[in-house]
């Protein structure tokens, strides 16, 4: 796995405001024709990369936080894709399935990034 702009963004030479600006913009592009981004919440993911972007900044870079990001949270402000049968808060998960039009959505998966300590930004698109 290619954590280039992870490092990029811990040593601030990259914003991951930045990085999930240059996503949407990308997806917005290339949707049209691909048609395979179903639930685009772009602005939620801006929120989240301003969060981390404070967080990068603000932390003290010779803490034991700090000098443990690249282990604790190596995808730290790096956005991702997830398919829409993957059960995500605050979206239905139909997974091509039209019973399932009515089920209500749920933080699974969000829950397991994040208590993975892997994942702190989820992108949901």
């Amino acid at each position: 796995m290619d954590v280039i702009p992870a490092e990029q963004i811990r040593s601030q030479a990259l914003t991951s405001t930045r990085l999930v600006q240059a996503y949407i913009n990308r997806i917005r592009l290339v949707n049209i024709d691909l048609n395979a981004v179903v639930h685009e919440c772009f602005e939620s993911a801006v929120e989240e990369a301003q969060k981390i972007d404070e967080y990068v900044q603000d932390i003290d870079k010779d803490s034991e936080e700090f000098l443990n990001l690249p282990q604790s949270k190596p995808l730290l402000g790096v956005p991702f894709l997830s398919k829409d049968n993957l059960r995500t808060k605050g979206l239905v998960c139909i997974a091509g399935h039209p019973k399932l039009v009515n089920d209500p959505p749920s933080e699974r998966m969000l829950k397991l990034c994040t208590d993975s300590k892997k994942l702190e930004l989820y992108f949901c698109v």
